[in-house]
């Protein structure tokens, strides 16, 4: 049986994770959880898997407090939208070969910043807005990343763990044309109220999530190096009784 909470997904973007609102549901889930699970428990035998599809940022404002950078930022792509445009007008001529508005860019939509159609298939003058939009974004408040989409696959082996990471989340033929994300601490929304917080970041407070297993034949214990999602999936295979899908060891005691 697989359940997904949403609730507090809900509530820890709307207000931050360290807001009394938050607090508040995670206590609340964690008791309705356990209601759950001790009924069950007196119906069968049952092994437990819990765990996040993601973590989360910090509120902006409060990441001096988690010794993130000072220069973190909150902003939208619907801010940003009208002054790249107009930066990229004054600097590489205004076009009139795209629909009205649009210029070199035609949309920007949290991460990724969509070419108009006479741009992309003019390779030359495709290289030059993005060089122009990497250049601009770069130097603007709480902007940490900004690649071009066809440049991802040189970012395999790349030093930078960040950008490692990044080319995974990058389809060389299917996704956007530049990717753009926010520097360390700082939060790109486009909702309409930006209050709360987000994530999608390569940022290690984004991806750090813990991983809970109780149930037959699990010793207690407590793993601090960082685990593979393969592990979590073979943990579940053995505790079905199934093949497991990778090659990977179960997490079943301390290491």
């Amino acid at each position: 049986l697989a359940i997904s909470i949403g609730g507090t997904d809900f509530v820890g973007h709307g207000f931050g994770p360290e807001s009394w609102e938050a607090r508040d549901a995670l206590v609340r889930v964690d008791a309705m959880v356990g209601r759950f699970l001790a009924s069950l428990a007196e119906r069968t035998e049952i092994a437990v898997v819990l765990t996040a599809d993601h973590g989360v940022a910090p509120l902006p404002e409060r990441a001096a407090e988690h010794a993130l950078p000072s220069s973190a930022r909150r902003w939208s792509s619907a801010a940003e939208l009208p002054l790249l445009r107009a930066h990229l007008d004054r600097t590489l001529g205004p076009r009139t070969d795209t629909p009205e508005g649009q210029g070199w860019v035609a949309a920007w939509v949290v991460p990724w910043i969509y070419l108009p159609e006479p741009v992309t298939g003019d390779p030359t003058a495709r290289a030059r807005a993005v060089d122009a939009i990497r250049s601009y974004l770069l130097a603007r408040p709480g902007i940490g990343f900004v690649v071009d989409r066809l440049e991802a696959p040189s970012l395999r082996d790349s030093e930078d763990e960040n950008l490692r990471l990044l080319e995974r989340a990058i389809d060389p033929e299917a996704s956007g044309d530049v990717y753009v994300l926010p520097s360390e601490g700082s939060i790109a929304d486009d909702t309409a109220d930006a209050t709360g917080t987000g994530h999608g970041s390569p940022f290690l407070y984004d991806r750090d999530v813990p991983v809970l297993v109780r149930g037959p034949g699990v010793s207690h214990g407590v793993v601090r190096a960082p685990v593979a999602p393969s592990r979590v999936a073979a943990t579940l295979a053995h505790l079905l009784g199934v093949e497991a899908p990778h090659a990977a060891e179960p997490l079943l005691t301390g290491e």
